[in-house]
């Protein structure tokens, strides 16, 4: 017995006066929604080629955990006076995993197949009027046509290896061995891609650290992308231990931890402006009157709010900005005075028509969820509503590029910067544009557009703020809140940053070369 004791005496005393430092050969693993079938990052399409990417290859600028666009392979950068002419100064300690040393050639090579049509890149199009030279071994300069404030946040682009890929014709990029054995210059180097589950579409990215990484050796010594074909087995992944953490997923278990991180992504109820009942604004208007988006937000789990077309505090005064607020009284009586009265069954008709919308949302359980909702409190202003939802795989060609609704319920990458003309302006009103509210209107137009010809913030602020005014007023779209990023880990992981918040959900790699998963105990002397 006393034997017993003083061995029990002996670890506590061991234990009392130890440090606890990440194990130098540790692995993690992630699981991740898939497939993985490209990991060249140019055809990047699913959660877990994005992620991949994001670890094998490197950017001239990253965003940080905060939001905030940092220098990674830039070492440096400065726009000259016209705004047209952005000088980028790159590191000259960034190798490839090859050994090659990363230089100016590959940023312009990477620039000029994005631009290349016959290459397929999905950024083809953003690239079309910008010249990108090698004005020194690591100096690229970009000469823009115009002034364009928001362009910094294009930089950060994943680069792509020059003297690997420059001898391959465009329209074999996607093909080439190089999509399944990629060569990065980011903190983590191919090893594998195997299939595990052909039924399931599992497979699992093997990975090792990069010692001659710039920013210094990562403490994990692999990483492993696993991707599933459903968040249920996403979830039960996690749950088994099959990884350490789970991306996309929150699970409630003991000795699991759930972080929810931000990101500037905005969920909006989408109104089509020019639908044969909301190209009346005043229906807009009591649409909006009429939703309670703050019981929203609570019954979804308390989302972040997100009340108007900018991310909060992006600009100091167009973020105050705020859309129409909630007073259910008002919303009935802009439909009375528009003429659509209650029938018998409680129903707005106007000359023997009912007031009836179509709403669309993508078919996932939080949209699901949400749509419900959403209608449940539509319905009690004696709006009868119609809800359809669609598989994420056939949403664009089937509803988005007809633009096949009155409502669409959808979630839109908004980014790191204010610019919303992607989403708002109306030469975007298209079938292959983002402005699925089919908004038009001339003063918002013209703010958007000189806000991004101007580089100080004052100015495009004022600008913004009268964008964020003529967006309350017409209301083609309500905003609902600001998505996060579910991450799931499991005891002794230690990975998302918990401050601030994610311009997109790979940012959460920011910090990657600190993450660890498992403890290693060093004893001091006491």
């Amino acid at each position: 017995r006393r034997s017993g004791l003083n061995a029990l005496q002996l670890v506590f005393d061991q234990r009392s006066v130890s440090i606890e430092y990440p194990a130098k050969d540790s692995a993690y693993a992630e699981g991740v929604m898939g497939p993985i079938n490209n990991l060249n990052p140019f055809f990047a399409s699913t959660d877990a080629e994005i992620s991949a990417g994001k670890l094998i290859f490197s950017s001239l600028l990253s965003y940080d955990t905060n939001g905030r666009l940092q220098g990674e392979v830039a070492e440096s950068y400065k726009i000259d006076a016209s705004g047209k002419v952005y000088t980028v100064n790159i590191r000259p300690d960034v190798k490839w995993h090859d050994g090659k040393p990363l230089t100016a050639d590959d940023i312009v090579f990477t620039i000029n197949a994005m631009k290349n049509p016959a290459t397929g890149s999905r950024h083809y199009s953003s690239w079309q009027s910008i010249e990108a030279v090698a004005s020194g071994q690591y100096q690229v300069t970009f000469t823009l046509p115009t002034s364009y404030a928001p362009f910094a946040s294009a930089l950060t682009f994943p680069i792509l290896p020059g003297h690997i890929l420059g001898k391959i014709p465009p329209e074999q990029l996607q093909e080439n061995d190089f999509s399944t054995k990629p060569v990065g210059s980011g903190p983590f180097k191919f090893v594998d891609l195997l299939t595990i589950d052909t039924n399931k579409d599992k497979k699992a990215l093997q990975l090792t650290s990069n010692d001659d990484y710039w920013q210094g050796q990562p403490k994990l010594s692999r990483f492993s992308l696993y991707a599933y074909g459903s968040r249920e087995d996403l979830a039960n992944a996690v749950q088994r231990r099959e990884v350490n953490a789970a991306s996309g997923v929150k699970v409630a278990a003991i000795g699991l931890k759930n972080e929810d991180a931000v990101l500037n992504n905005g969920v909006f109820a989408l109104l089509k402006t020019d639908s044969l009942i909301l190209k009346d604004a005043n229906i807009r208007k009591a649409l909006a009157r009429g939703l309670d988006r703050q019981k929203l937000r609570d019954q979804l789990g308390g989302k972040s709010v997100l009340e108007g077309p900018i991310i909060n505090s992006q600009t100091p005064e167009a973020s105050k900005v705020t859309q129409l607020s909630y007073n259910f009284a008002t919303a009935n009586k802009i439909l009375d005075a528009s003429k659509w009265l209650k029938n018998k069954d409680g129903i707005r008709t106007k000359g023997g028509q009912a007031l009836e919308l179509r709403v669309v949302a993508v078919d996932t359980s939080n949209y699901r969820k949400l749509t419900k909702l959403l209608v449940q409190q539509w319905r009690k202003l004696g709006i009868k509503m119609e809800v359809q939802l669609i598989d994420p795989e056939q949403i664009q060609q089937i509803i988005l590029r007809p633009r096949a609704y009155d409502i669409l319920v959808y979630e839109l990458s908004m980014g790191g910067d204010p610019d919303g003309y992607a989403f708002w302006h109306s030469s975007q009103a298209s079938d292959s544009g983002l402005n699925f509210s089919d908004y038009e209107s001339p003063s918002a137009d013209d703010a958007l557009v000189t806000a991004r010809g101007r580089t100080d913030i004052q100015s495009r602020d004022s600008k913004y703020e009268t964008f964020a005014k003529n967006w309350v007023a017409d209301v083609p779209a309500i905003a609902l809140y600001r998505s996060s990023l579910n991450y799931t880990t499991t005891q002794g992981t230690n990975s998302l940053a918990d401050e601030g918040a994610l311009v997109g959900a790979t940012d959460r790699y920011y910090n990657i070369i600190d993450w660890s998963s498992e403890q290693a105990r060093t004893y001091n002397t006491p």
